[in-house]
């Protein structure tokens, strides 16, 4: 065991956990109680700029590029929708329970003029330091694999979708049951001209 121990000690504290917060694979960040950006991990300095253009900027709005913040042109923290943001949850109930945090949340982010969606596990950890109390904050990019999650597969014959039993069922059984949407019937213009083409020809005309 102690062989495993040992190279450690040519560390010092601050090396040690410098290299540790690195090798996390996904966005980490040392916050303040505001959600100002205090410290990033190399991941988040990949994804989102340097360290000179994250540090002591709020995560939500100017680290993360908030469509509301944009949108509303208000600071983090000051728009309406400021009070639901999971981000500001998270780091208001760890600091006040001292404990962790840990929920899904989608965030619609702007960059280069283009909205996208990105998924989460936003976990954030509170901790003291110099009486101050911090939090851990780990943005986990779970985007692809709940796309991999929602794929379906439908019969290209009789457009029937596989269920999770492996069971087939029809296209409006399957969304009311998944979706919690009602469904009522209509006909479409092309059916209408197959099926029934004497009436087909009323719909087309004027009035």
């Amino acid at each position: 065991m102690s062989r495993y121990v040992m190279p450690l000690k040519n560390l010092t504290d601050n090396e040690y956990l410098r290299a540790v917060i690195d090798a996390i694979p996904s966005l980490v960040f040392i916050v303040d109680t505001d959600l100002k950006v205090l410290d990033v991990n190399r991941a988040a300095r990949k994804v989102l700029g340097s360290e000179s253009e994250l540090i002591l900027k709020r995560l939500c709005g100017e680290v993360l590029h908030c469509i509301h913040e944009l949108d509303s042109h208000k600071k983090c923290g000051q728009t309406p929708f400021c009070e639901d943001c999971i981000l500001r949850i998270a780091v208001t109930r760890a600091s006040e329970s001292s404990r962790m945090f840990r929920e899904k949340y989608r965030m619609v982010h702007r960059r280069n003029n283009t909205d996208y969606q990105a998924d989460y596990f936003v976990t954030a950890s509170p901790f003291n330091h110099n009486g101050s109390t911090l939090l851990i904050m780990v943005l986990e990019d779970v985007t692809e694999l709940l796309a991999l999650r929602c794929l379906s597969t439908i019969c290209s014959n009789c457009h029937k979708i596989k269920n999770e039993e492996g069971t087939w069922e029809k296209v409006h059984e399957y969304l009311a049951r998944k979706e919690n949407i009602l469904f009522s019937h209509g006909i479409c213009r092309d059916c209408a001209k197959q099926l029934f083409p004497e009436f087909a020809e009323r719909m087309e005309e004027p009035g």
